[in-house]
């Protein structure tokens, strides 16, 4: 596993009101040149194992235990990384892709509702240096080298979607960032900004907030992906 961004009970960020709640989770790793690395996003309790059971779903113990939850995780997202470069020196352009290859929404962090579907929404935020303490979706991504923002959609808690069947049922949550000058070293710090909401403008809130700072030709390009992603009563 090249990484594990893991919600540290004791430090997540939780804003929660009615029906939304809101976690981040972060961790460090290295991403190769021209090449994939595996990305976990998970909340849950971390500590040494509680002795649970042996799986959650397919979700099976070690691969849980490896991102450092002591229990089975509420929420529980691997992908798959890659970088693809083509140019040299200042010309080097370099495509970053995200692709969901699991995803198991166990429970919500909301606190009411919590039998309900929720929209479920994140921005991956990939930099070489730290974000500043305390850091939201927007700070975070400032500065950032890699900013991803993905609409996961409806989601019912109890869920369990696997990828990599024909049809696919994560193949349309497939992203692409495309930078240039990516630093040849690898070595990134990512932070997951994660929504759990019956409100859809709280989750189009978070994938656009975090742009804010960005350049405005980028921005405006993935505000109207964001909004063509999002079915037509929720992008309004």
């Amino acid at each position: 596993m090249d990484f594990a961004v893991s919600s540290v009970q004791d430090y997540l960020k939780r804003i929660e009101s009615e029906r939304t709640g809101h976690f981040i989770a972060g961790g460090s790793g290295k991403i190769p040149s021209n090449g994939s690395a595996e990305l976990v996003v998970a909340r849950g309790l971390v500590g040494k194992p509680l002795g649970t059971s042996e799986r959650q779903g397919s979700l099976e113990k070690k691969v849980w235990e490896e991102t450092g939850l002591a229990a089975p995780p509420s929420f529980f997202l691997n992908m798959d990384l890659r970088t693809t470069t083509t140019g040299t020196g200042k010309d080097a352009m370099t495509q970053v892709s995200v692709t969901p290859r699991f995803l198991q929404f166990a429970d919500t962090i909301a606190k009411r509702g919590r039998d309900s579907e929720k929209t479920v929404a994140m921005v991956l935020v990939l930099r070489t240096t730290t974000a500043p303490e305390k850091a939201d979706s927007t700070t975070a991504a400032t500065g950032a080298e890699v900013v991803i923002p993905i609409n996961f959609g409806k989601l019912k808690p109890g869920v369990e979607i696997a990828g990599g069947q024909h049809p696919d049922p994560l193949g349309d949550l497939k992203r692409i960032a495309t930078v240039k000058g990516l630093p040849a070293c690898g070595a990134f710090n990512a932070y997951a900004f994660v929504t759990e909401t019956e409100e859809p403008d709280k989750a189009l809130a978070l994938l656009t907030t975090a742009l804010d700072n960005g350049k405005d030709d980028l921005k405006k390009a993935l505000v109207k992906a964001i909004q063509e992603a999002l079915p037509q009563s929720e992008s309004k």
